[in-house]
């Protein structure tokens, strides 16, 4: 939308949204040919009626055909011009309020980005996946802030100077198991995310021990947010002494057996998605993602049995109704033997060329995943190296 033909059309919808909201409304952009138009670009937002605009330093896809501008296939590659932020932020009025996003992977780099560019503040996306206190960090002078052991943790300090009352100037080493269980606490407080996203985070925040204490796989193949937090606790045991922790050769190799999996799935699961894509061009459909979801949500081992219990003849067009996009092999077991594999992956015969997923059932129809909690996948907005 920042095509030099839908300018027009994002400031008349940013007008009628700062005209009918009671709220302010806040735009994010990339940088446009020169810096001369995004300035112009961030003026027009403004008198359209923006009360805040933040820039990620680096260029839309459709401008990256120059290599210095990064990669189209990666949007996050390469170092973010952030002179062209601080050019921005001078170009505009000082009392309005200009972001900066891009360049930060610690505390240090929020303290740097804002004297380089005098932006009002930062935004940041990846990092604080990571590590989810940076901002506290910077508050502290660019260090870790200090962190209590699971389950014995308070609310934190809003201000340097009550996180120095409450603990003296010097900063503990920043501890991810905490930060994994405070995470924990406000996934169960506010329970309104999925399984795989309370993975997913709890595998960014402490991806460090969940390896380092061979958890990972454990920690991939939870079925509850419980369970999820028995593993960290079980991590934050032998962080700190209360459990002796013994290598175990054999889980290194099941995990890697389960991340070439994971990988094998990944590329299956692209290719079915482009030719399913082609499919609805094909039947002129308008919505181009309209197979991928049918039949996207993973059966319940309620429902296997219930597939199961159907004459032979009449499982496959009930599988395909109700959960197309799953390898039927895979959770019934081959259909010639009559097998009720149930998950066990020797039900498919074609398992690495497969091109159905291979998900594990859920525990019940309620939602809460069985095995792996992978078919929601990992946030498309984001990938990830849990290496």
């Amino acid at each position: 939308m920042q095509n030099a033909k839908d300018r027009a059309l994002v400031c008349d919808m940013v007008k009628a949204m700062a005209a009918g909201l009671k709220v302010p409304v806040f735009c994010k952009i990339r940088l446009l040919e020169t810096v001369e138009a995004t300035i112009a670009f961030v003026k027009q937002l403004r008198a359209a009626g923006a009360s805040l605009v933040a820039v990620h330093g680096r260029y839309p896809t459709w401008l990256t055909s120059d290599s210095s501008r990064g990669s189209a296939t990666n949007r996050r590659d390469g170092a973010a011009h952030l002179d062209q932020v601080a050019a921005i932020r001078a170009a505009l009025p000082p009392d309005f309020p200009i972001l900066s996003n891009g360049n930060v992977r610690c505390p240090e780099d929020i303290s740097a980005n804002l004297r380089l560019t005098g932006v009002d503040g930062i935004m940041v996306a990846e990092a604080i996946l990571d590590d989810p206190s940076i901002f506290s960090s910077v508050a502290l002078g660019g260090k870790s802030p200090p962190c209590k052991r699971p389950r014995t943790l308070s609310k934190a300090p809003h201000s340097t100077a009550s996180i120095e009352k409450a603990t003296g100037s010097g900063a503990a080493p920043l501890d991810k198991i905490a930060l994994a269980t405070e995470y924990l606490e406000c996934a169960e407080k506010y329970p309104s995310t999925t399984l795989a996203t309370v993975v997913f985070h709890v595998r960014r925040i402490a991806r460090d021990a969940m390896n380092s204490y061979q958890l990972m796989d454990s920690l991939n193949r939870a079925s509850t947010v419980e369970e999820v937090r028995s593993i960290v606790d079980r991590a934050a045991a032998y962080q700190y002494g209360q459990t002796r922790f013994e290598h175990d050769p054999r889980q290194q190799e099941r995990e890697r057996e389960a991340a070439e999996r994971k990988k094998r799935e990944e590329g299956k699961r692209k290719a079915y998605e482009q030719r399913m894509v082609r499919k609805a061009k094909r039947d002129g459909r308008e919505d181009l993602q309209f197979y991928l979801r049918t039949g996207l949500a993973p059966p319940s081992r309620d429902d296997i049995k219930a597939v199961l219990a159907l004459p032979e003849a009449e499982r496959m067009p009930a599988w395909r109704q109700g959960f197309g996009q799953h390898c039927m092999a895979y959770h019934l077991g081959a259909p010639a033997s009559g097998a009720g594999g149930a998950g066990q992956a020797s039900g498919c015969t074609r398992e690495r060329t497969c091109a159905f997923l291979h998900v594990d059932a859920l525990a019940s129809a309620a939602g809460e995943a069985g095995g792996s909690a992978t078919l929601d996948g990992d946030p498309t907005w984001l990938s990830e190296n849990q290496s």
